[in-house]
C-alpha cells in the first residue's frame, strides 16, 4: 500500500483578479514501513504529513518515503489566490491519477490552509451541481469551468481506487509541508511575472522540468528522497563577501572570476564609489565556477542584452540554504522578479538578491577599481617577480600537527578585527603593517574554513612614486583571491 501526501497552496500579487498568480505543491509518495532512518531534519514523515518527531498526531504513523514531489506553476493571466489554490488541489488530483498504475497509490492525503477549497469540495459541490453550479441565491459560482474539472478529477480519482483524505492545516504556522507549497506557489508567481514582462522563454532553458501550454508555466520534479533534504554545498570561503559586482554583457566577465567590494549600501547610494577607508575591494578566481552567480550573470545578459548596467548581487541571497536548497529543485525559478518594476531579483525566500544600479553615480569608479585588481592578480599569477612577495601563512597558521593539519594562531579569537603582518617592502626592510578583518583580510572564521583546503597566504607590494602598495592574495585548492583596501593599502616612505 502507498499513500500520497500532497500540501497544496496559492496565492495572486495583488490579489484582485488582475494579479501574478501561481500554485505550488509539495509532498511525497510513501510506504507504511517504519522509516530506517530519519530524513535529516527534526520532523518526520507520516501517513498524515509531516510532524516533530515528539508531536506525532494521533492516528499518524511513520513511513518510509519513496519519492518527493515538488510542483510550481505559473498562470498566463491574471487571477486570483483562490484560483491558485484551486489548482494545486486539481493538480495534485490529477498527479495521483498518473501514477497509480505505475506505484500502487491507494490514498492520497491532501493538506491546504485553503478554507475555500476544502469546505467548498466537502460541504457544497454536490448542492452546486444539483442546482447547475449556482448557489442558493441563484448567483453563478466563481470559478465555474474550474470546479467542473475538479469534480471530474475526484471521481476519476474515486473509480481508479483511491482514497482521498482533505485536512486542512493553519497558515502560515510553521507547517513545513504547508510553507514549502506555499513558496512553491510563490515561484509561481514569479514564473507568471516573467512571462508577463517577455523575457520567461530568454530564461526558460534554466528551468528543470519546465514545460508550457496554453494556460500554465509548469515545472514538475520528482525526486529521490535519498539526500533530498541534505544541505546543498556553500560556496567556497573565498567567496563570503557582502557585494559581487558585474557588467550585463557576457564579454566583460569571465566564469569563475568575481569582483566584490562592500563599497555602497543601497541601489540609491549617490556616493557609492567614494573614498571611503574602510571600503573592501577584491577579486575572487575559483578553479570551478559557483553555479548560483552564473546563472544571475547569464539572466541579466538575456533579459539586458540591449543595455549594459551594472549590477550588484547581494552575496547572502545567494548563499542562503533555503534559496539554495529550492534552486537544487527548481533551477533559475528559484530567482524572481521584485514587485518594484524592472529587473531587480529576489531569491526562494524573498530576499532582494540583485539589483541593476539605475542610477550608479560613482559606481563604475568601483568597477574601475575592480578590473584593476584584476590586471593586478593576473600580473601576480603570470609575472610574480614585478613584486615583492611575503608569505604569511605562518603568521597566520600554526605549524601543521603530525597529521598535517593546521590551525589558526590564537591571535586569532572569536573577536579578531585586525592584525599586524609583517612584510618585506621594495626596499627589502620589513615592516609592520595592519589588516583588518573584512577589508583588506577575510574574516576569522572564513580564514578557519581555508585550513583544509592547504591555503597559502602572500602580501604583495609594490613601489609607485614615494607609496607602497600592497595587497593581500589567498590561495588555497579551490582558486585565489586577491584582497586590497584601494583607499588605504598604502605607505607613504
Amino acid at each position: 500500500m502507498k499513500t500520497l501526501v500532497l500540501y497544496g497552496d496559492g496565492g495572486a500579487h495583488p490579489n484582485n483578479g488582475n494579479g501574478y498568480a501561481g500554485s505550488g505543491i509539495h509532498g511525497y509518495l510513501c510506504t507504511n514501513e517504519k522509516p530506517k532512518s530519519g530524513l535529516g531534519i527534526k520532523q518526520t514523515a507520516t501517513d498524515l504529513g509531516y510532524f516533530d518527531k515528539d508531536k506525532i498526531a494521533d492516528g499518524a504513523n511513520e513511513v518510509t518515503v519513496n519519492m518527493y514531489v515538488d510542483v510550481t506553476i505559473g498562470f498566463k493571466a491574471a487571477h486570483t489566490n483562490n484560483y491558485g489554490e484551486l489548482i494545486a488541489f486539481f493538480t495534485a488530483l490529477n498527479i495521483a491519477s498518473s501514477l497509480v498504475d505505475q506505484e500502487k497509490i491507494t490514498k492520497l492525503v491532501f493538506k491546504a490552509d485553503s478554507k475555500y477549497v476544502l469546505e467548498n469540495f466537502s460541504n457544497n459541490l454536490d448542492k452546486w451541481i444539483s442546482n447547475n453550479y449556482c448557489k442558493s441565491n441563484g448567483e453563478e459560482i466563481s470559478n465555474k469551468a474550474l470546479w467542473i474539472k475538479i469534480k471530474e478529477a475526484a471521481e476519476l480519482v474515486k473509480d481508479l481506487g483511491i482514497e482521498l483524505q482533505l485536512v486542512k492545516v493553519p497558515a502560515h504556522s510553521g507547517v513545513l509541508g504547508n510553507e514549502m507549497a506555499d513558496r512553491h506557489a510563490t515561484l509561481g508567481q514569479g514564473l507568471s511575472r516573467l512571462e508577463h514582462a517577455g523575457v520567461l522563454r530568454q530564461v526558460e532553458d534554466k528551468l528543470k522540468e519546465f514545460r508550457r501550454d496554453n494556460e500554465f508555466l509548469i515545472q514538475l520534479i520528482y525526486s529521490d528522497p535519498k539526500g533530498y533534504w541534505k544541505e546543498v554545498p556553500a560556496t567556497s570561503p573565498l567567496l563570503n563577501v557582502k557585494q559581487i559586482y558585474f557588467v550585463s554583457e557576457a564579454s566583460r566577465f569571465e566564469n569563475g572570476v568575481y569582483y566584490f567590494s562592500n563599497n555602497g549600501k543601497s541601489s540609491s547610494d549617490e556616493l557609492r564609489g567614494r573614498s571611503v577607508g574602510d571600503s573592501c575591494y577584491g577579486v575572487v578566481k575559483l578553479k570551478e565556477p559557483d553555479p548560483y552567480i552564473e546563472e544571475v550573470r547569464l539572466f541579466h545578459c538575456d533579459v539586458l542584452k540591449d543595455n549594459t548596467d551594472l549590477v550588484e548581487i547581494k552575496n547572502a541571497g545567494l548563499r542562503s540554504p533555503a534559496h539554495r536548497h529550492i534552486h537544487h529543485l527548481f533551477g533559475c525559478s528559484a530567482l524572481r522578479l521584485t514587485n518594484r518594476g524592472g529587473f531587480d531579483l529576489q531569491n526562494a525566500t524573498g530576499d532582494l538578491t540583485c539589483e541593476v544600479l539605475t542610477k550608479p553615480y560613482l559606481g563604475w569608479h568601483v568597477y574601475d577599481n575592480l578590473e584593476n585588481l584584476a590586471v593586478l592578480l593576473e600580473a601576480y599569477l603570470n609575472t610574480p617577480d614585478d613584486f615583492e612577495i611575503s608569505d604569511v601563512t605562518d603568521q597566520i597558521y600554526e605549524a601543521p600537527d603530525k597529521k598535517g593539519d593546521r590551525k589558526l594562531k590564537p591571535a586569532f579569537k572569536t573577536s579578531f578585527s585586525s592584525i599586524k603582518l609583517d612584510i618585506v617592502f621594495p626596499d627589502k626592510k620589513v615592516r609592520p603593517i595592519t589588516f583588518t578583518a573584512n577589508i583588506n583580510i577575510l574574516a576569522r572564521n572564513d580564514l578557519a574554513k581555508l585550513v583544509s583546503l592547504n591555503p597559502k597566504l602572500k602580501v604583495l607590494t609594490w613601489a609607485t612614486s614615494h607609496v607602497v602598495n600592497y595587497a593581500l592574495v589567498v590561495e588555497c585548492d579551490e582558486g585565489v583571491s586577491l584582497w586590497c583596501s584601494v583607499d588605504t593599502n598604502k605607505v607613504y616612505i
